[in-house]
């Protein structure tokens, strides 16, 4: 079993990620840590958990051996290898590294500490994407000639670090990430081709949202779409040669809700799977983040860095 603590309880952890790990039956939730104190306290005594004094405390608990990394993305990088160089596994929030020399560091503290480095990408986990990679991989669909994928929310608000540049904040890093996983996932990360737009407004520095297509070496494309202050999207299509397949909700999901995958046969037949609820978290951690390693991570930043580069660094 492993013994976890958090790294930051803002409201995504509290409402996510501590339920996840008290539900899940190979994790045992120790502990948290916060700048926040009065919001460390009050988390930590509902929970039962020990509240960290301090990151040096965190880092130093011999009774843990994973950490989870809930802080804003332009924190992880320096944070998780504070994680990976005290010895503990790591499990961070998407997106993990930005740049090269951040990766030669967690490839060469993970291999010297000999711990796992991984990203949270839950939905990978969840039965309804499991299902779709099943299937794909069955060929009964034969040939398969694109992906779609939109992942677009309403704006948050103003204050929220997703607008804010210092902190890693920027529609491609939280929420274009979860298009290009799922691309990643399906099909790889080598590609032929990518093309790609990222959109800037005015009173924002950071991007607001963006579009991407990847062209893959075996002719399959992936057209990629996300954004802030856009009407909510959270979907997958597929057009392959024997009929067209959608996924509704393949993303973002409550675990009470059932999901459907959808495929319409060339005949005009039609199929509806029906996917039981499930806690897509709890998924994750069951399987200890296995599908998203350092290898993955470093695919999945690649991939992003070059969707970035059209527009220029990060």
């Amino acid at each position: 079993m492993r013994k976890v603590s958090c790294w930051g309880i803002g409201k995504h952890a509290v409402r996510n990620i501590l339920p996840a790990l008290e539900t899940c039956t190979n994790t045992c939730l120790v502990g948290a840590w916060s700048r926040n104190t009065e919001k460390l306290s009050e988390t930590c005594d509902n929970l039962g958990i020990k509240a960290y004094d301090s990151e040096f405390e965190l880092l130093s608990d011999d009774e843990i051996d994973t950490i989870i990394l809930c802080t804003p993305t332009g924190l992880h990088a320096e944070q998780g290898i504070s994680v990976v160089s005290s010895g503990k596994n790591l499990w961070s929030e998407k997106s993990l590294f930005l740049n090269e020399k951040e990766q030669s560091k967690f490839e060469k503290l993970s291999s010297e500490m000999s711990t796992d480095v991984c990203e949270m990408f839950m939905f990978l986990y969840h039965p309804q994407f499991r299902r779709l990679k099943s299937l794909l991989e069955s060929g009964e669909m034969g040939k398969i000639f694109s992906l779609s994928a939109r992942f677009c929310i309403p704006h948050q608000e103003s204050q929220n670090f997703r607008y804010q540049k210092n902190l890693g904040g920027g529609a491609l890093l939280d929420a274009g990430c979860y298009p290009v996983a799922a691309s990643h996932s399906l099909f790889g990360s080598d590609y032929s081709r990518i093309s790609s737009q990222l959109i800037n407004e005015e009173n924002f520095s950071v991007d607001i949202r963006g579009n991407a297509k990847i062209d893959y070496p075996g002719g399959i494309t992936s057209f990629l779409e996300w954004g802030f202050g856009m009407s909510y999207a959270n979907e997958i299509s597929l057009r392959c040669e024997e009929g067209n397949i959608s996924l509704n909700r393949p993303f973002s999901k409550t675990s009470v809700i059932e999901t459907q995958i959808e495929i319409s046969y060339n005949s005009g037949e039609k199929n509806r799977i029906n996917i039981p609820p499930s806690n897509h978290f709890v998924d994750m951690f069951s399987s200890n983040c296995d599908m998203t390693g350092l290898n993955w991570v470093k695919n999945q930043s690649k991939l992003l860095k070059k969707i970035s580069s059209e527009n220029g660094e990060y």
